[in-house]
């Protein structure tokens, strides 16, 4: 019964249901290849990476451990994601 409220207090606030329909994937494939040869995004994920393995390393109970694996995975597939979009580019470069 509280999930369901729950569920009904988020479809208020946010008024209907977003899909993946909306999302322009276009748009941030070609945003991912503009990042290549830029070290901004490299070197803020080598930040956030640390600072993230750093928490980590402080004994967290379960909940949070989790939550912050979950954290560092999204982190490193974003990374990956980042990597390939260059590599594409590369690829239609040549």
């Amino acid at each position: 019964m509280k999930k369901l409220l729950i569920r009904l207090l988020f479809r208020l606030v946010i008024g209907k249901d977003e899909t993946y329909s909306s999302v322009n994937d276009k748009a941030i494939k070609e945003w991912f290849k503009l990042q290549k040869g830029k070290r901004g995004p490299y070197e803020y994920f080598k930040k956030r990476d640390l600072m993230i393995l750093k928490t980590l390393g402080l004994g967290l109970d379960t909940k949070q451990y989790y939550v912050y694996l979950g954290r560092r995975l999204e982190l490193l597939n974003f990374i990956n994601e980042l990597k390939n979009g260059s590599k594409n580019k590369n690829k239609k470069g040549s």
